[in-house]
């Protein structure tokens, strides 16, 4: 009896592969613009953090892993973040939230919330770069 619950116990508390790496990975937001580039992270509406840049250039880099499972949570970011405020030039703003998927205001399909928005430089390097195109997007303030 002692050796089943010994097994149990064991099999319950390593319930995953043997030998199984844990994978860091890295998360770069880029400004590709020439414009200057405000981010302000929140979780369940609080204020976490903020990424500036004025320019082109890395705004905010941050590292991850994967708990073994194969699959990174974007840092969504730094702190845990479920929504993001992206502001251009003091003139246009993006908001990028999680509520029953990925959602965008206004409507876009380059959610940074989402790792497929990424490009993905080897399995371990996500980069996001922030392009005029995305500026021309975002809703007037």
């Amino acid at each position: 009896m002692k050796a089943s619950i010994y097994i149990i116990s064991l099999v319950l508390f390593c319930g995953c592969e043997l030998g199984n790496k844990v994978k860091s990975r890295r998360y770069i937001l880029e400004n590709g613009t020439n414009r200057e580039i405000k981010i302000d992270c929140y979780a369940y509406g609080i204020y976490q953090d903020t990424g500036f840049i004025r320019g082109t250039g890395v705004i905010i880099e941050s590292i991850t892993d994967d708990g073994g499972f194969g699959k990174a949570l974007n840092p969504t970011f730094y702190g845990g973040s479920d929504s993001i405020i992206v502001t251009f030039d003091n003139k246009k703003r993006q908001l990028y939230y999680l509520d029953d998927g990925y959602k965008a205001i206004p409507n876009t399909s380059n959610n940074i919330l989402n790792n497929d928005a990424y490009i993905i430089e080897n399995d371990e390097l996500y980069r996001f770069t922030f392009t005029e195109e995305d500026y021309e997007n975002a809703e007037e303030i």
